[in-house]
């Protein structure tokens, strides 16, 4: 695993042994501030997140983190909320907003012709706003 390399290797990181330790925060926004607080004092020291993959959770751990300087890193989390960097600025993903979405939903309908399409999401917000912007652009 790439965790037991680094922590093999004299010229990475070599004052520092890299520790993965992960909950399940079910999607929850309290539950993974929860975690992250519980985490945050206990041992080891901690220096970086890396996740949430939900919005609502990454919303809710970024806004606190900031408070430790701490380094938030996303694999996932497509809220365009986050992008506010003078909300986050210690927030980084490894995917695109959702708002990044709409231009190629707009560049496939133009691809194939389609001039009616249909979408399915969840009734939350993250997505209502998205499909709104693609009405708009449509």
């Amino acid at each position: 695993m790439a965790i037991e390399d680094i922590n093999n290797r004299e010229d990475i990181l070599s004052n520092y042994n890299i520790n993965l330790l992960w909950d399940n925060d079910a999607c929850n926004p309290g539950i993974g501030v929860n975690y992250l607080y519980q985490s945050l004092y206990s041992s080891p020291t901690k220096i970086m997140i890396i996740g949430p993959g939900c919005s609502a959770v990454c919303e809710a751990t970024g806004a606190a983190s900031i408070h430790w300087n701490m380094i938030q890193v996303s694999y996932g989390c497509g809220s365009d909320t986050l992008s506010k960097k003078d909300i986050f600025p210690y927030f980084f993903r490894l995917s695109s907003p959702l708002s990044g979405i709409v231009p190629v939903q707009l560049e496939l309908m133009h691809e194939f012709g389609w001039e009616k399409v249909a979408t399915l999401h969840e009734a939350v917000n993250l997505f209502s706003a998205m499909i709104q912007k693609l009405k708009w652009k449509i």
